[in-house]
């Protein structure tokens, strides 16, 4: 009997230890899913608070330091527009506030195209303008200018046109130099220089004269200046170093007129008589007219008319003895 109820107390002692070392395993389990826990909010709770410390560093650099607010102008491709002129037009759209709250020069409030097209309408001599916004406060003007075709001068002052025939810029005759020598130069005899932004004439106008001076000397024709009665009309006279005149009409083809030219020049103009030639007339299609200096001509008018033949005198008769006319 005491044999039994040994063996049961033995029995129910083992039983109470082994659920007393499960329990333990259990807390021992608990407590470390517990730290576990606590650890992963702490990290989770750095991670959130990172991120908005990341987000409100964003919003500094972006919005408040100077690393996108406009702090240098460059200015490149402008070779006749002076740099400093144009970044002082630029900077009236730096100042003030955006929304009363952000800087005017910040590149987010910054209207690049409102400068682009200010800058075209200051600056007629400006073909583009393209302006980039740089890293570290950098703004980039970048320039295209007009190409100069030509110069026209009056009696005092000047004015430069580009392949449109509009005026770039106007300024004192004794500033030329500063263009060059190799500019076609025209003068105007009306002394009427348009102003700049107008245009003086027509584009065909603008090709016909580029290189008009070079044409003419490249066929042995040396050119001393070229002149307009009239900038609007199409009428181009062009003055000899033997001192006669050829006049030409813009509206009309130049090579034509050319070879019009040569062709008096070597059939009906004795090269002897050049010094006595007034002016040869290109302006009618098809046609050429020219005329001697009347002392001239009457002094060697019989040896005239051996050298010219019948046709060219009774061409000079119809222009009452003082000029000849040969049809192409």
């Amino acid at each position: 009997m005491f044999g039994n109820r040994r063996k049961r107390l033995k029995k129910n002692f083992k039983r109470k230890r082994k659920n007393q070392n499960k329990n333990g395993l259990i807390g021992i389990k608990n407590d470390d899913l517990r730290q576990n826990l606590v650890k992963l909010k702490l990290v989770s709770v750095s991670f959130f608070l990172s991120i908005i410390l990341f987000f409100f560093l964003l919003i500094y650099l972006f919005f408040f330091s100077s690393l996108f607010k406009v702090q240098e102008i460059v200015v490149k491709g402008n070779q006749r527009n002076n740099s400093e002129v144009i970044i002082s037009q630029i900077e009236p759209y730096l100042e003030g506030n955006f929304l009363k709250i952000f800087s005017q020069s910040h590149f987010l409030a910054l209207n690049t195209k409102e400068i682009e097209k200010m800058l075209l309408e200051n600056f007629k001599s400006i073909e583009e303008v393209e302006i980039k916004k740089k890293l570290f406060g950098k703004l980039e003007v970048n320039i295209v200018e007009k190409q100069i075709k030509a110069a026209m001068c009056s009696q005092s002052e000047c004015i430069i046109i580009d392949d449109k025939g509009v005026v770039l810029k106007r300024f004192p005759k004794d500033k030329l130099y500063e263009y060059g020598e190799n500019i076609e130069l025209i003068v105007d005899q009306s002394n009427t220089l348009a102003q700049v932004g107008e245009g003086v004439n027509t584009k065909d106008y603008v090709e016909f004269i580029d290189g008009l001076r070079y044409d003419l000397n490249a066929n042995g024709i040396m050119v001393r200046e070229v002149i307009t009665p009239l900038p609007s009309a199409s009428e181009i006279q062009v003055v000899t170093i033997q001192d006669y005149v050829i006049i030409f009409d813009s509206s009309l083809d130049f090579s034509n007129q050319l070879e019009s030219l040569k062709l008096i020049l070597e059939k009906e103009i004795p090269k002897e008589k050049i010094d006595c030639l007034e002016y040869i007339d290109l302006r009618i299609k098809n046609k050429v007219y020219y005329r001697y200096y009347d002392d001239c001509k009457k002094e060697q008018d019989g040896k005239i008319k051996e050298e010219t033949g019948e046709s060219a005198q009774e061409g000079s008769d119809a222009e009452n003895n003082a000029g000849e006319e040969k049809e192409d």
